[in-house]
């Protein structure tokens, strides 16, 4: 169980170097990582719990709680990761934020709810928010209380390519369940 006292940092940061040899691959397993202040119903660190950034390949994020950060997990880059068995709750902006050039990544079995936040969700806040992928699965995951349970939205020069989903929730969302929305010559291509 981590303790996150910091209000501006992640607990966890997996840069690995791009590599074709699973041996260098990183894995997160069996964690809980809750912000300083355990009874607090509010987002207390403003930063996301588990950071997978850069061009790491293969690397793992399972069996992990999450609790009051302004991100669950955010994956900014890599090829082949896998993020499963999850539970993430009061999160700010997102449960989970692709957000980079990530490639063939396969994120499933998990909740990610704001059910127990107090206040009204973030702005724009989404369980699963979408900027940037090419080749992603998503499985078995089910969204609550956000204000967009799924929000696939690429900005100018990014694009969502060949987004697979299955059996992915959106439940007791503020306003959209599903919300696609391109902005500003950004592309979703392929979502299925």
């Amino acid at each position: 169980i981590i303790l996150n006292q910091s209000t501006t940092t992640g607990a966890f940061r997996l840069d690995a170097p791009y590599s074709g040899d699973p041996t260098k691959a990183m894995s997160l397993r069996n964690v809980s990582i809750f912000s300083s202040a355990l009874a607090r119903t509010t987002v207390d660190v403003a930063a996301p719990a588990v950071y997978l950034y850069g061009s790491g390949n293969g690397s793992e994020v399972s069996n992990v709680t999450i609790w009051n950060h302004d991100k669950g997990i955010r994956v900014q880059g890599g090829t082949y990761n896998r993020i499963f068995n999850f539970n993430i709750q009061n999160c700010g902006t997102a449960g989970i934020y692709v957000d980079g050039s990530a490639t063939g990544i396969y994120v499933h079995h998990g909740v990610i709810s704001n059910n127990n936040c107090t206040s009204s969700p973030v702005a724009g806040s989404a369980g699963l928010f979408l900027e940037a992928y090419s080749g992603c699965w998503f499985e078995d995951i089910d969204n609550t209380s956000w204000q967009h349970g799924v929000l696939v939205q690429p900005q100018s020069g990014h694009g969502c390519y060949y987004g697979f989903f299955a059996r992915v929730l959106a439940d007791s969302s503020t306003y959209q369940g599903w919300y696609l929305d391109p902005s500003a010559g950004g592309a979703i291509v392929a979502t299925q």
